[in-house]
């Protein structure tokens, strides 16, 4: 539990919730605090890097975390010879048609104000939209991949961005998620259970705490996961870049669903 500062404005959260930095001229400046001192907070950052260059994107460290001295002191005073590995690093989005048919309806006849009033949506999302999802508030649903919920999706039109698409994806005890072909590029993270993916004919073993990418292919890439606890659901959470605005879902390669989700 804890909360962020975004620009001056704070927003809480707790386990399970996704923090949301929009996009803006001059970047977001913003800094995490854990609400208790007794254990620490743990939190996975998702950058996608294909973004960082178009964005003209640079990090900028306004203040030092308390840590960081501590650590520097350590890794001056290490006797000569002992091993102790000190690191810090820090790296810090089409046309909807409906968006150009009311352009045209409100007097504006060209494209060109489509565009500007595309930006005015985007800047109203950015500073209106959620900053937080709540993933306890988030419904469950069964589909053919499986039991998932959506913290990120093209279709979400309610959040500060939607750069990303993501979501938690659960596989009951035994059970086997649907065999999917997709371009590729999707990272899962594993927060419960132990089970196999199978990625192109190939099994990999996996347990909570790892990290599942699969690789980008022309051709696309056909994987399935399986919980191979008989007694207990396995978690994970899957992000991967949302292209497909612009690029369309194949992404230059193919989407298509293989197999349904058992059971």
């Amino acid at each position: 539990e804890g909360y962020t500062i975004v620009d001056g404005e704070r927003f809480d959260w707790t386990a399970g919730d996704l923090l949301l930095l929009p996009i803006k001229p001059g970047g977001v400046a913003h800094q995490h605090f854990n609400r208790h001192s007794s254990r620490p907070a743990r939190w996975l950052a998702f950058i996608p890097m294909a973004f960082q260059e178009c964005l003209s994107s640079e990090v900028v460290q306004l203040e030092t975390s308390p840590d960081w001295l501590s650590l520097e002191n350590a890794k001056e005073n290490a006797q000569p010879g002992t091993r102790q590995d000190y690191s810090a690093s820090s790296q810090h989005a089409g046309f909807p048609r409906a968006i150009v048919e009311e352009a045209k309806e409100a007097g504006g006849t060209t494209l060109l104000e489509a565009l500007f009033k595309l930006r005015d949506e985007y800047r109203r999302q950015s500073k209106t939209g959620l900053k937080v999802v709540c993933g306890p508030d988030l419904p469950w649903e069964r589909n053919r991949q499986g039991i998932m919920k959506w913290y990120l999706h093209p279709g979400k039109r309610d959040t500060a961005i939607r750069s990303l698409v993501v979501y938690v994806q659960e596989i009951p005890p035994g059970g086997k998620s649907g065999r999917q072909r997709c371009p590729g590029g999707l990272v899962h993270y594993i927060l419960d259970g132990r089970g196999a993916v199978d990625v192109d004919g190939t099994r990999y073993q996996w347990e909570q705490g790892d990290c599942i990418a699969l690789p980008l292919k022309n051709f696309g890439v056909e994987y399935q996961f399986f919980n191979l606890d008989g007694q207990n659901p396995a978690r994970y959470l899957t992000v991967t870049p949302n292209f497909f605005e612009v690029l369309g879902v194949d992404l230059g390669a193919s989407f298509e669903q293989l197999e349904d989700a058992w059971p």
